[in-house]
């Protein structure tokens, strides 16, 4: 029941995310990659906490998210709230990772361990190719391409 909800919170959110007005609403999120991803994320997850032989099964269908969509999110990782992911074409997203509210992130991004710590996000754009590492926490944060970011503290540079 739970779970049921969570995916139908998933689905309005990519529903108003892509501004889908046709018909065919249902389809087109369904068949969006990202939302297939998190759906297959959400189930994995759930299935892996169960623990005992459930850890293989939930293993196994990680392993094929992994080969289907190129993205590597952790069955252990937090992911509450919706996870958009435009392009979800090598996205990883490490075990200890923690994600509230709506986050949007792109292709090619990487959020993970820098000194057995990691990053916590709350309601962030991550764009694409950047890497956040360590124990960074992001609210209401827009990640630019191409960045690297290990620490919260922001230098400004003169130019």
């Amino acid at each position: 029941m739970i779970l049921t909800s969570i995916l139908l919170n998933d689905y309005n959110s990519y529903k108003q995310f892509y501004k889908y007005s046709s018909r065919l609403i249902f389809i087109q999120v369904i068949m969006t990659p990202g939302y297939l991803l998190l759906t297959m994320y959400r189930c994995y997850s759930a299935i892996y906490r169960l623990g005992g032989l459930f850890k293989i099964f939930g293993r196994f269908i990680w392993l094929l998210s992994y080969f289907i969509f190129g993205c590597d999110i952790n069955p252990r990782c937090i992911i509450n709230g919706p996870l958009i992911m435009p392009h979800p074409i090598g996205i990883v997203i490490g075990e200890g990772v923690v994600l509230n509210g709506l986050n949007i992130v792109y292709q090619n991004v990487t959020l993970g361990i820098n000194k057995k710590q990691y990053p916590s996000l709350l309601n962030s754009k991550v764009y694409s190719g950047a890497v956040v590492c360590g124990k960074v926490d992001l609210k209401n944060e827009v990640i630019p391409a191409l960045s690297l970011v290990l620490t919260n503290n922001i230098v400004e540079r003169d130019s």
